[in-house]
């Protein structure tokens, strides 16, 4: 058991340390966790598909940021904090349908 207890507290300590790693790439006024934000410029159907996937990583228990702004340049629709991954607007309609994640480029 004391075992367990010791590969979770590593797992959780791991997990975390890449959600930090990540949230440092963004600005610090940008970093609200878990909360679906969308951009003036966004259709209706866009809007519903990120609120989609945002359910689906909440229930796979993942960390995300939308409309995230790197501190480098550039954003992401989502950022996935936990996976180190960027989901880009027209990756959004292929990622729900086959609910993986790939290395999707932030936009300029």
């Amino acid at each position: 058991m004391e075992t367990t207890n010791k590969n979770h507290a590593a797992f959780v300590k791991q997990r975390q340390q890449k959600i930090n790693e990540c949230l440092n790439l963004v600005r610090v006024s940008n970093r609200k966790i878990n909360v679906v934000r969308s951009s003036a410029g966004e259709s209706e159907t866009h809007k519903q598909m990120k609120e989609e996937m945002c359910k689906i990583l909440e229930n796979q228990n993942l960390s995300y940021i939308t409309e995230a702004i790197f501190k480098t340049g550039g954003r992401a629709d989502i950022l996935v904090l936990d996976l180190f991954k960027v989901i880009e607007k027209d990756s959004l309609n292929a990622t729900l349908n086959s609910i993986t994640f790939g290395n999707f480029k932030a936009r300029n």
